[in-house]
């Protein structure tokens, strides 16, 4: 990356669809940061555009509930985004690891992430991937919902899933059925559906529907 961004990769942290996700230090800053990048080789325009929209959007939350976004940017036609490093397990490991969730430290856990969700629907978004995998409890027990790359800003007349035909975005297990049906529809109460059915998953240690396939 740039020299005067200074960030030097330490390791991967994880990947999928949307990037991969690297533990970096910040060399000017003297400091730990997460970065996602676009997946290299990835010409996609509808995921380009996922992409960008995550910039933009991340860009404008400051919460305590929310993983914060220091700065993003493209070099060399790699687009990154860096966040602050949070240590921390993600529900869905957590509940993996050691089994479902005490219902008093459950409805603590939802009710953490439900207060960073209404900062991102006063912000005009709307999340469209909330998981226990983005939900991540760090180790002074704060619940910070991560990953915003699926994230509309609601008054934005564009629709990256009409405009590149595809109808559905989002995670099969938590979408709310008008999400699973048209994800340009979908509004906050798409958010809440699946935060309810990550509070199932908390509760359970399974998703309601684990069974079939996705249709």
């Amino acid at each position: 990356m740039h020299e005067e961004i200074a960030l030097r990769v330490l390791a991967e942290l994880g990947h999928g669809g949307m990037g991969i996700v690297y533990k970096a230090q910040n060399n000017l800053l003297d400091n730990i940061v997460a970065v996602k990048v676009l997946p290299p080789g990835s010409h996609k325009e509808s995921t380009l555009a996922r992409f960008k929209e995550e910039m933009k959007a991340i860009g404008k939350l400051d919460h305590n509930n929310i993983v914060r976004a220091t700065h993003a940017g493209e070099e060399e036609g790699i687009l990154y985004l860096a966040m602050d490093f949070v240590e921390g397990v993600s529900l869905k490991d957590l509940v993996s690891a050691n089994g479902r969730v005490e219902p008093d430290v459950a409805c603590e856990l939802i009710r953490q992430a439900s207060l960073g969700l209404e900062h991102v629907r006063d912000h005009g978004l709307v999340h469209r991937d909330i998981k226990p995998a983005n939900c991540l409890l760090d180790t002074n027990g704060i619940v910070k919902l991560l990953d915003m790359g699926l994230a509309r800003i609601i008054d934005d007349t564009a629709s990256l899933t009409i405009d590149n035909n595809e109808n559905v975005l989002g995670t099969a297990d938590y979408l709310a059925p008008e999400q699973a049906l048209n994800s340009h529809k979908a509004d906050a109460r798409a958010d809440i559906y699946a935060l309810g059915y990550s509070f199932y998953f908390c509760l359970t240690g399974h998703a309601p529907f684990s069974e079939g396939s996705v249709a």
